[in-house]
């Protein structure tokens, strides 16, 4: 069973149209009140701000057959990194992984993966799992 999408404020229609400036204003605002959260235990893991667009969901199966839906972001707070980092298995071409678990409960939230080649177009990003993320406002 998948888990439910997490809508993010600033995917909704029109949130870029020159006319809803005071409804893009408004977006922002309570974007930068919104994160993302571990499902467990609510520690704040990362901003919607540095969520990486993607036009398709981002399923992938390790070798043992295991089917994982990540969230791309730029940034993660209150994460452990597990390991030594890794090309194995790597589901980006010229990044190396490891292991990241929620710092407050340790928790698996997915993988850090960074840069190891030449033509990566970011040094680092995280690959969140969507079932064990919710997203929460910081006053909840």
């Amino acid at each position: 069973m998948s888990s439910p999408p997490l809508v993010l404020l600033r995917d909704r229609p029109g949130a870029g149209h020159p006319a809803a400036s005071s409804a893009r204003d408004e977006a922002v605002t309570s974007e930068e009140e919104r994160w993302l959260c571990c499902r467990h235990c609510g520690a704040r893991i990362a901003a919607p701000k540095d969520v990486l667009p993607s036009d398709t969901p981002l399923v992938f199966a390790n070798p043992s057959g295991l089917v994982f839906e990540l969230v791309l972001v730029r940034e993660a707070r209150a994460v452990t990194l597990v390991g030594v980092p890794t090309e194995e298995f790597t589901w980006f071409r010229g990044y190396a992984w490891r292991v990241a678990l929620c710092q407050a409960c340790a928790t698996h939230l997915g993988w850090r993966f960074d840069a190891v080649g030449p033509g990566t177009q970011l040094s680092g990003f995280f690959g969140l799992l969507r079932r064990e993320l919710v997203e929460s406002r910081a006053s909840d």
